[in-house]
């Protein structure tokens, strides 16, 4: 009797150690899950992921034009002036108050560097324009909220993060409702190629 019990004992301790097991297998398992969702040099668009395929950097004189491109026809331009190199820029922020004439020509030095635009295009179509200016530049399209790093070296690092930018889309202008949405989160740190310089 005692060695059935003993062999009783052990298997009751061998099956409690493979429930355990199997549980720690399970728990890790969905906690690769989970992991799977960090963007890792990609972008989340109206919540569908897009890896960065290239990424390049153009520098001119008081600042720099950026570009990734990502798969599924996705690319994101970005323009930043030299004095946000390195700095979080709230997207919410206009440099120029609403109904103020806008001239390029007559931009001046100190607000070219804190000059910054960002646009999306999919299909070879722009999605949306925002940029520093708002709607007394170019830009047709308002940024409801979000906030844009961007870090970039002569040498090729690059380094964009863009935290729950949320852009209202007009047509045309700002003007009545706009005719959708659309929300981004990208990260990428890493190469990228550099072109030819811009005088």
């Amino acid at each position: 009797m005692k060695r059935k019990s003993l062999f009783a004992n052990v298997a009751g301790g061998l099956l409690a150690l493979a429930l355990v097991f199997g549980a720690s297998v399970l728990f890790t398992s969905c906690g690769d899950d989970d992991d799977s969702g960090k963007l890792d040099n990609a972008a989340n668009v109206n919540g569908k992921k897009v890896k960065v395929e290239k990424a390049t950097i153009s520098i001119y004189g008081n600042g720099a034009n950026l570009e990734l491109a990502c798969d599924d026809d996705t690319d994101f331009h970005i323009t930043v002036g030299d004095g946000l190199n390195g700095k979080t820029i709230d997207m919410t922020k206009e440099l120029l108050a609403k109904g103020t004439s806008f001239d390029f020509a007559a931009v001046s030095p100190d607000e070219e560097a804190s000059y910054w635009d960002f646009w999306l295009e999919q299909n070879d179509k722009t999605i949306f324009y925002v940029d520093s200016w708002g709607q007394s530049g170019q830009a047709r399209d308002v940024v409801k909220k979000g906030k844009l790093y961007v870090k970039y070296s002569a040498n090729g690092n690059l380094n964009i993060q863009v935290k729950d930018l949320q852009v209202d889309i007009y047509e045309k202008s700002a003007t009545g409702s706009p005719s959708g949405t659309c929300s981004v989160e990208l990260s990428y740190n890493g190469e990228a190629e550099v072109s030819n310089r811009i005088m």
